[in-house]
Order: structure tokens, then C-alpha cells, then sequence
């Protein structure tokens, strides 16, 4: 579509803090607290944002403070239609000792935005072999790159509820946590 942009969002999960805070469920998602603020951060270019929208249009008591809106645990993105959206996840700790992939995004009804799709694509990144460097070298690791993906199809806002598991350096499945951010 015709001047049609990528909008790409990045959600950082503070995976330790979600874990001593909140108790996890093997088969729910458990909703952050306070609505995911102190414990999950979306970031996406400043271009990308909506940053000149009224406190008015905000819920009571969930956002009230106005910054350049460029990151937060809630996000005004600024969208057309055609646009096409992509989430991405990490830890703070990745890949140590949590990871953190996107489970899905929900909602009840995708009127203003296709329901969104899981994508990936093989890659290779480099990490630093034993030893500090600049002794130690690099090696390459397969890898697949990993994203959900949406096209808006008009400017209305589209609440949403990112679902997202956190897997620890052993493998091991976490828990399955949410919390619900919006595109306008």
C-alpha cells in the first residue's frame, strides 16, 4: 500500500520483578499489576507515537503523566491504514537467565487492526566465546527471528492484551503473564 509504514514496538519484560511479584498459573494468564507499570516497557521511534494526544482521552488513574510517549508500560502509537504493526519481546536479562517470547495478542474484536500473526525467520548472531575479550572470539548461533505482526485498517484505537511467557536458562516455562497496552 501506498506510503505505508512498519511500525515496530518492542516490549522489554522485567521477567525477575514479574516473578517476585506476581505468583504464575501453568494453564492462565495472570494480568500484571498496576497494569504492567514496573514491570513491562513498549518502546517504538518517537515518529511512531502519538505524543500530542490529550490526557483527557486516557482512563482515570492509568496514565497521568504526559512525556514524549516514546516508551512506557502503556503506548499511543500513531497509525494509518495500511500500516503494518510488529511486536517484539525481550527480557532484561536475556538471554541469561530469563527469556521472554509473545504468546499471542488479543482482544475480543480486531475491528481497527487484522488480528495479528505470528512470523519468523531464520537468522545467525554472534556471541563471545569463554574467555574476556578481546581474547576470546565469536561463534555464530542459528537462531530464528521471532514477531507478531498486524495492518491497521483505520485510525480508531485498538485496545489489546499482549500475552507472553517467561522461560528461565533451563528451559523451563515460567509462566504465562499479560497486560493491556493500545494502538490509535
Amino acid at each position: 500500500m501506498p506510503n505505508s509504514e512498519i511500525i515496530k514496538i518492542l516490549v522489554v519484560i522485567d521477567a525477575e520483578r514479574i516473578l517476585r511479584d506476581h505468583t504464575p498459573n501453568g494453564s492462565q494468564p495472570v494480568p500484571l499489576k498496576n497494569a504492567g507499570k514496573g514491570y513491562a516497557y513498549l518502546l517504538t521511534e518517537w515518529s511512531d507515537t502519538d505524543q500530542y494526544q490529550g490526557t483527557t482521552t486516557f482512563k482515570s488513574g492509568w496514565v497521568n503523566e504526559q512525556d514524549q510517549e516514546e516508551g512506557g508500560y502503556s503506548l499511543n502509537v500513531r497509525a494509518k491504514a495500511g500500516d503494518i504493526v510488529q511486536w517484539r519481546a525481550v527480557s532484561l536479562t536475556s538471554p541469561f537467565q530469563y527469556r521472554c517470547y509473545l504468546k499471542g495478542l488479543e482482544y475480543g474484536s480486531w475491528s481497527n487492526i487484522t488480528a495479528p500473526q505470528s512470523k519468523t525467520k531464520p537468522l545467525a548472531y554472534t556471541v563471545a566465546t569463554p574467555g574476556a575479550p578481546p581474547s576470546g572470539g565469536m561463534t555464530i548461533v542459528p537462531a530464528n527471528d521471532y514477531w507478531w505482526e498486524s495492518t491497521v485498517q483505520n485510525s480508531n484505537r485498538q485496545p489489546y492484551n499482549l500475552l507472553y511467557t517467561i522461560v528461565d536458562n533451563n528451559g523451563s516455562n515460567r509462566g504465562i503473564f499479560s497486560h493491556d497496552p493500545y494502538i490509535t
